[in-house]
């Protein structure tokens, strides 16, 4: 995390339960939850096991997150 943050690159964490509310709307969702909404959230992404698919899920969590600071600030 700091390499990124040494040049610039924003970083930021999420708790599990802050993803999972931010994809699938739960924060207490169970992986098939968070599979199914990437499906439908990314229908071209095809994540081949658990690990990439909360990669997926960590990687469009920001976005909403930045649009609420957008509308509200």
């Amino acid at each position: 995390m700091l390499a990124p943050a040494m040049v610039g690159i924003s970083v930021a964490e999420y708790a599990p339960n802050q993803v999972k509310k931010t994809v699938v709307g739960a924060g207490h969702a169970d992986k098939s939850q968070i599979l199914m909404m990437l499906k439908i959230l990314l229908p071209k992404a095809e994540p081949k096991s658990a690990d990439a698919a909360d990669a997926l899920a960590i990687a469009i969590t920001p976005r909403p997150i930045i649009a609420k600071a957008q509308r509200c600030g």
